[in-house]
């Protein structure tokens, strides 16, 4: 499908940016970074300007970006919050996915450039269009360090004599490979990071919560401080979730050099390699045999290597990255 638009010239804005979102805590996090650039930015509609970036896949922002292109606009779309439903809509063929994808395509007829933070959404982004991809990784987080053990262990009841594994499945959709990880290694704890309220979860999943093994111990609520509290003391970190994985919490596991073990997703197949950086599964199968040679030390441990993959992901190197790339 091809768009075209007549094009009328507009007076200069002297490479105005125009941020135009409607997810106002991600605006804020942008607008943080363009404060430290050099890049000129406004949110007033009335400003003269000559870019708009974008960064909502829905109907007004697209209609908004449209008009906007017709007039002479350049549209910036950072893709960063749209990521993992592109991966996810990209694989499928059902008819939501179809409109999802429709309204992706939409956007990039009209696009100048796409920012994106995996390789994966570039490798989609660029199959059918020829267009500027740049690839700015997600920013490491700053992770809490100066709790004292003690209180950790006192704070959230934890085992302190044992080798303790975090397991995130935060709908508690992935149970059953919980529950035979726990029976089959009794000696360890295993920290199980996931809440669904009973109304949203089948009997199965209910009967399984409240009769948890007695080495589960289940966090119900998290945060980055939760989270990095809990990781300080751990040994393994497990993602059973795929594209429910808030990346956030992979980059503490890395940051903290506890070994990660996570679920194969199409968003991160090039950031996470198996037994390269990371141990990687499909299946339950799959799950207990890596499980199995990591705590038998019967492979590498990789978290060296998966800490320097993330380590320059810093905020001075995004900004160097905005600088360079934005206009």
């Amino acid at each position: 499908m091809y768009i075209s638009f007549w094009l009328v010239k507009t007076n200069s804005g002297d490479n105005m940016i125009l941020v135009y979102m409607e997810n106002i805590d991600f605006m804020r996090k942008i607008i943080n970074y363009l404060d430290n650039t050099n890049v000129k930015y406004t949110t007033n509609l009335s400003t003269n300007y000559d870019y708009i970036l974008i960064a909502e896949l829905n109907n007004k922002v697209i209609n908004f970006a449209k008009e906007q292109y017709q007039i002479g606009k350049k549209i910036i779309f950072l893709s960063y919050l749209e990521e993992k439903n592109i991966s996810f809509y990209y694989q499928r063929k059902s008819k939501k996915s179809k409109d999802y994808l429709k309204k992706l395509n939409d956007i990039l007829l009209i696009t100048s450039k796409v920012f994106v933070h995996f390789e994966a959404t570039r490798k989609i982004i660029t199959e059918n269009k020829e267009i500027p991809v740049i690839i700015v990784p997600k920013e490491i987080p700053v992770i809490n360090i100066s709790k004292n053990n003690k209180d950790i262990y006192n704070k959230y009841k934890i085992k302190r004599r044992v080798k303790k594994i975090i397991v995130v499945d935060n709908e508690y959709k992935n149970i059953e490979k919980l529950y035979v990880l726990a029976n089959t290694y009794p000696k360890y704890n295993f920290i199980y990071f996931g809440y669904n309220p009973d109304y949203l979860i089948s009997k199965k999943q209910r009967d399984m919560i409240n009769n948890l093994p007695s080495n589960v111990t289940l966090i119900k609520y998290n945060d980055l401080n939760v989270f990095s509290d809990v990781c300080k003391i751990s040994d393994i970190v497990i993602f059973l979730e795929d594209y429910g994985i808030n990346i956030d919490y992979v980059y503490i596991t890395l940051l903290f050099k506890k070994q990660l073990v996570i679920k194969e997703n199409k968003l991160f197949e090039d950031l996470f390699i198996n037994s390269k950086n990371a141990y990687t599964f499909k299946s339950k199968e799959d799950l207990l045999l890596k499980f199995k040679k990591i705590v038998n030390n019967r492979v590498a441990n990789l978290t060296d290597v998966a800490y320097f993959l993330i380590k320059d992901n810093t905020f001075d190197e995004i900004i160097k990255k905005y600088n360079a790339y934005l206009i």
